[in-house]
């Protein structure tokens, strides 16, 4: 999928919210992966079909 940085909006913001609320570093930036399709990783006849949804 694609990938998307936030350093100055909403996102960046709930972001350094999430960080200060569990006591851990300020963010440098949010990143929003988007996924695409996701595969199984199970071993025999359905390994690597994509799982709908």
């Amino acid at each position: 999928g694609t990938v998307e940085f936030h350093h100055d909006d909403k996102i960046f913001e709930d972001a350094q919210a999430f960080a200060k609320a569990h006591h851990l570093p300020a963010a440098i930036s949010a990143v929003l992966i988007n996924v695409d399709r996701i595969y199984k990783l199970d071993a025999g006849p359905n390994a690597g079909d994509v799982i709908e949804g």
